[in-house]
């Protein structure tokens, strides 16, 4: 209980709880909290309204209710669409759009504890924070500031420690492509935007976008490890894939610094729809190791039709074909198979993938192709 409505009023005592207390009439709002002034045997000050409650006055005897005449239930609560987002670990982090123009209502809504919550300012890049109980002039994320459509940062109160965080669980099999991915606003050179991915596959909302993209990230919130894509980039080095990407995950784009954006989709797109086929399955390798792998394909480590010396990726294909760009479904590691080269005994749907040793082939297409076969979606 201070003297004065303000964090810098003067200490008068410290209230237990359950403490009954008169209310004064008359509030204040300073430093952004609603103070009330209460009366109690340590005399009149002023507290946080939001740690009063209500309890009957003792010297008003509570009228029973008549047995005949029952009590109207109380209204249905009115409804939202603001709720909890994921809990984090004690001192973590947690993603959401807000749906709702103040930080307080989003403070509320979590089922932990809430030490602050921060987000980006699109256009200034800036970070904007509130802090539950801080001072109004600390606070840069205010009822002002908050959009509805803002994705914002909740950290729990606590502190993290390594025993919290739950280890990464190794993806399985890769699940089809699900969702229609998103397009975001375009942020400044090298900067940032978040939102709702939309789908589970990176490469489909890279596409989406109407800049070119450097990296897209996620925060697996159990685990408080970010997921990182990068275009380009090996397969072994993405976290972030079909397996670790939810169509609802928020997602941080940041665009490139000095890539040329991707020329504007015209008025009425045509859009070709996926291709699924079932296709033989074999493949070809480099280097023959010691192991149940060997095969007639063996010895392969040259140039391939296009000119290239054979690498990771690529794969032989029917000359109509050549060019083609397919992904495996099941393959754990995603890749992008293109068809840059051909074959005499590669036919019609024919797949023949390349391996850098032979054992490496046969442990990935005996899980693949068991029976020779596999599904594959076409993507360019």
């Amino acid at each position: 209980m201070r003297q004065a409505p303000a964090l810098s009023g003067a200490l008068i005592t410290c209230l237990g709880d359950g403490i009954v207390v008169t209310l004064v009439p008359g509030t204040v709002n300073a430093d952004g909290i609603d103070w009330q002034q209460v009366r109690t045997t340590s005399g009149t000050g002023w507290v946080a309204a939001r740690f009063l409650t209500s309890v009957p006055d003792p010297a008003t005897p509570a009228i029973p209710a008549t047995p005949s005449t029952p009590a109207p239930p109380p209204p249905p609560a009115a409804p939202t669409t603001l709720g909890p987002f994921e809990a984090p670990p004690p001192g973590g982090l947690t993603f959401g759009v807000a749906n709702t123009s103040s930080p307080r209502a989003v403070a509320a809504a979590q089922t932990f504890p809430v030490a602050g919550i921060s987000a980006i300012d699109p256009a200034t890049q800036k970070y904007l924070t509130y802090i539950p109980g801080a001072p109004s002039i600390v606070n840069t994320l205010d009822d002002t500031t908050l959009r509805a459509d803002m994705v914002v940062m909740v950290r729990r109160a606590g502190t993290l420690g390594p025993s919290d965080i739950a280890p990464l669980v190794q993806a399985g099999a890769v699940p089809n492509a699900t969702g229609t991915a998103r397009a975001f606003a375009t942020p400044a050179r090298d900067g940032l935007v978040l939102g709702v991915a939309g789908t589970n596959d990176v490469p489909t909302l890279i596409k989406a976008q109407p800049f070119a993209v450097d990296v897209v990230m996620a925060l697996d919130v159990s685990t408080q490890r970010w997921l990182t894509y990068i275009p380009g980039a090996p397969e072994w080095v993405n976290t972030l894939n079909r397996s670790t990407l939810r169509p609802t995950s928020i997602v941080f784009i940041r665009r490139s610094i000095s890539a040329p954006d991707p020329a504007p989709a015209p008025a009425n797109p045509v859009v070709k729809p996926a291709r699924a086929l079932t296709v033989p399955l074999t493949y070809y390798y480099c280097t023959q190791t010691s192991g149940g792998g060997a095969g007639d394909g063996g010895g392969f480590c040259g140039p391939m039709r296009n000119g290239q010396i054979v690498h990771r990726g690529a794969a032989s294909c029917a000359g109509v074909n050549f060019g083609q760009k397919f992904r495996v479904i099941g393959d754990p590691s995603e890749t992008t198979f293109t068809c840059m080269d051909t074959g005499g005994g590669v036919g019609a749907e024919h797949r023949d993938i390349w391996f850098a040793t032979s054992d490496e082939a046969f442990t990935w297409w005996k899980t693949i192709a068991p029976g020779g076969y596999a599904t594959i979606e076409v993507v360019e």
